[in-house]
C-alpha cells in the first residue's frame, strides 16, 4: 500500500517509516524542515514538504493514499470548529456533523435551542478512500466532537475503545472569594440525535494494547487499522 506518514521523522515515525517499508509499502513522509528531509530519504521514503498546518499540502498527498490511518488517542480536547475544518479534508458530500445545545438557566429543560454543525468538503483535494480512527477513553471534549463528526462518514472505521464521553466546553466562573470552577454545560447529540455524554462515542472495532505490547514496542491496533485498509483498498486518488 501507498501510506502517507506526517511527522515522519519524529519519534514515532521514525519507528514506524522503516517497519512499513520493511513490510513491502510504499512510504510518503512529511517534513517540515530541510534537516527532516534528508532523514526521511534517509530512510528510503519519498518526501513531501510541508506543515501539519498547510491542510491543502496534507490534503494533496494524502489524496494518492490507499488509505489513512487517524490517531487522536489521549486527546485532551480542542475547539469543534477545528475538527469540523480538518474533517471536511476526508468528506464526500455535506453532512450533519453533530447537533449541540447549551445550557442557560437552572431548570432541567433551560437549553438554548439546538445548533446543528455540518462537515462539507473542503480545500483543493479531499481524501474519500478507507480511513481508520483510533481512539480510547482518554480522549476528551473536542477529541470526542472531532469522532462523533467523523463517524458519520461512511468510509471510515473506528478502532479501539470508547471516548471518554465528556463532551462540552467549560463554563468558568469565580466564587465571591476568589476560587475559581468550571462545569460541563453542553450537551451533544450525534446526527442520529443520540447522546454519548457518559458513554464515549462507540467503536467498530473494540482492541485494547496491553502492557506487554508497549513494553515490547508493539501497537495492535496500528496492526489492525493496516489490515482494515489493505481489506478496503481502492484505486486511484479522491
Amino acid at each position: 500500500m501507498r501510506v502517507f506518514v506526517t511527522g515522519a521523522s519524529g519519534w514515532i515515525g521514525s519507528a514506524v517509516v522503516p517497519e512499513l517499508l520493511a513490510a513491502g509499502h510504499e512510504v510518503v513522509g512529511l517534513a517540515r524542515s530541510g534537516a527532516s528531509a534528508a532523514a526521511v530519504e534517509q530512510a528510503g521514503a519519498e518526501v513531501v514538504r510541508g506543515d501539519l498546518d498547510d491542510l491543502d499540502v496534507l490534503g494533496c498527498a494524502a489524496k494518492d493514499s490507499d488509505g489513512v490511518v487517524i490517531d487522536i488517542r489521549n486527546n485532551p480536547g480542542g475547539d469543534d470548529s477545528t475538527a469540523i475544518t480538518i474533517i471536511n479534508r476526508f468528506c464526500d458530500r455535506k453532512r450533519v456533523a453533530f447537533h449541540r445545545k447549551t445550557k442557560i438557566g437552572p431548570g432541567e429543560h433551560a437549553f438554548t435551542k439546538r445548533k446543528t454543525w455540518h462537515i462539507e468538503p473542503q480545500g483543493d483535494a479531499q481524501f474519500t478512500g478507507p480511513i481508520v480512527l483510533l481512539t480510547c477513553d482518554s480522549v476528551f471534549s473536542g477529541g470526542e466532537a472531532f469522532a462523533l463528526a467523523i463517524k458519520q462518514l461512511p468510509h471510515v472505521t473506528i478502532i479501539g475503545d470508547h471516548t471518554n464521553g465528556i463532551f462540552s466546553y467549560q463554563l468558568e466562573k469565580k466564587l465571591p472569594n476568589g476560587w475559581r470552577y468550571c462545569l460541563s454545560y453542553q450537551k451533544y447529540f450525534s446526527a442520529q440525535m443520540v447522546c454519548y455524554e457518559g458513554k464515549g462515542v462507540p467503536v467498530d472495532i473494540k482492541l485494547f494494547n496491553k502492557k506487554t505490547d508497549i513494553e515490547n514496542g508493539v501497537d495492535p491496533l496500528i496492526i489492525c487499522a493496516l489490515k482494515v485498509l489493505k481489506s478496503k483498498k481502492r484505486g486511484g486518488g479522491g
